[in-house]
């Protein structure tokens, strides 16, 4: 969303409220919050408080996910995540969490940042990673940040022959 746009939109239509999706930088949250119809911002976060946000509970959701994870028996598991949106790292403090109140160790090189949601360029990314790692991989589960994210490791996970979920779990 660029904020002028959406600053000129509001002022022309005059709605009376705008939720506004998975959108939270700071730049759009300066641009609305002193706007007169109500704004609300859906799966999404606003750290000063000024717009009113409706976010799902991310990091509890990553501990849930985590658990499903172990029960399966899954005990090396990667966190695949992306930059350093809020929503983002909720998930990984989750992810974190669940290790260190299960009695599996977090295995070494368990956080693969992809840089980015996209999923072609997390599919690039997971495969400049695949071809780095020895086999079987270090991993038996890839937990995803985005389903944008495990889009794009499913991707990189077929292109190099690696079958889902027989040898991983995303």
């Amino acid at each position: 969303i660029i904020p002028e746009s959406l600053v000129e939109a509001i002022q022309k239509h005059r709605p009376q409220g705008v939720a506004i999706m998975q959108a939270d930088n700071t730049e759009l949250i300066d641009a609305v919050h002193d706007l007169d119809p109500s704004i609300v911002i859906l799966s999404g976060q606003d750290p000063s408080m000024r717009v009113d946000t409706v976010s799902p509970g991310n990091r509890f959701a990553a501990q849930v996910a985590m658990d499903y994870l172990f029960k399966l028996g899954h005990r090396r598991i990667a966190h695949v995540t992306y930059g350093t949106r809020l929503i983002g790292q909720h998930r990984k403090q989750g992810f974190l969490q669940a290790y260190q109140e299960s009695p599996h160790r977090m295995p070494p090189g368990a956080l693969i940042d992809v840089g980015t949601f996209e999923p072609d360029v997390v599919a690039q990314n997971m495969a400049n990673w695949i071809a780095a790692q020895p086999r079987p991989l270090p991993f038996t589960a890839f937990f995803c940040s985005a389903d944008n994210v495990a889009i794009g490791v499913l991707r990189a996970f077929k292109e190099a022959g690696i079958k889902v979920p027989e040898q991983a779990s995303v």
